[in-house]
């Protein structure tokens, strides 16, 4: 209650058990009419509920009501931004088919969304569950690139399908160990942890081929992980419950870069990757009906 007395930005409504306004905190209250304005307001807040109710003594009460802050009203923006990238990577994906440099543009549209993914999974993860995250990241990714290139379906394979659903489970595992890993450690832990896959790709490679890496390889692991840590890990590092599912993601996301590597060469690797969001997607339904409520974000938080 003092929090929110004293808080600079939440708008706020006191009134008592006959719904006189007590006390009014942060509302531009306009100079005209503002005994309405007022009522209209404290309506609207009665409607979504948000309400702590105040003990006085006993047989009396005030109930506080609150909106939103300003800030959480401007994070309601971020699902729209959201949308936005995969429009802009949708546009850039079609035109470097399109074109000669069609890799270059194609990495530096998967670095632009997976980039600006990172801000808006940790904003999505305060008003849903990881699995329900999950299921509307991949589902609504799935949608689009499946609307924007359903004519490529007509090449697809049996081959093609049954790799596109062994990089979906695969990339399942690895979001799982990402996202839920997010809420059990700190920031610093998950970013060095996570990006530990480009020291576990070389050494998953040296095992499935039976020898030891070369010098080289083993000088660089050793530079990468120093400079990983220099540049994460500026708290400290904290091994715990989130730190083993951030460890499991940046495995599992190895084994995926290994594993697409080895099945996108023979197939329609456009095919594979549009398959494996559908397939990321469904899974995290079903773990979001067996582990979580399943909802969808109505409000920021």
């Amino acid at each position: 209650l003092k929090i929110l007395q004293s808080n600079t930005t939440i708008p706020i409504i006191i009134v008592d058990s006959q719904n006189n306004i007590l006390q009014t905190h942060n509302l531009d209250i306009p100079d005209r009419h503002g005994e309405q304005f007022l009522q209209k307001k404290l309506q609207s807040l009665k409607e979504k509920q948000q309400v702590i109710e105040i003990y006085i003594d006993k047989d009396t009460y005030q109930y506080l009501y609150y909106d939103d802050s300003t800030l959480l009203k401007r994070l309601s923006y971020f699902p729209y931004i959201q949308l936005g990238v995969m429009l802009l990577f949708l546009v850039i994906a079609y035109f470097a088919l399109m074109s000669s440099k069609k890799a270059e543009l194609l990495m530096v549209s998967v670095t632009l969304a997976w980039g600006s993914s990172y801000l808006l999974m940790k904003v999505g993860l305060n008003g849903i569950g990881p699995f329900n995250l999950i299921a509307l990241r991949f589902g609504i990714a799935f949608v689009f690139m499946t609307l924007a290139f359903l004519p490529k379906f007509r090449k697809l394979t049996r081959a093609t399908l049954l790799k596109g659903l062994l990089a979906g489970v695969i990339l399942f595992l690895l979001f799982t160990g990402m996202v839920c890993g997010v809420n059990y450690t700190t920031a610093s832990t998950a970013g060095f942890l996570t990006s530990t896959t480009v020291v576990l790709v070389p050494i998953l490679e040296s095992f499935l081929k039976r020898k030891l890496p070369e010098k080289s390889m083993v000088a660089s692991i050793c530079i990468a992980i120093c400079g990983l840590f220099l540049l994460t890990a500026t708290d400290g590092l904290a091994l715990d419950k989130g730190a083993l599912l951030c460890l499991m993601g940046a495995l599992f996301y190895a084994i995926y870069i290994i594993v697409l590597d080895k099945i996108a060469k023979k197939e329609d690797a456009f095919l594979i990757s549009i398959i494996q969001l559908g397939v990321a997607s469904a899974l995290g339904a079903v773990a979001m009906c067996l582990f979580e409520t399943p909802s969808l974000p109505t409000r920021p938080v």
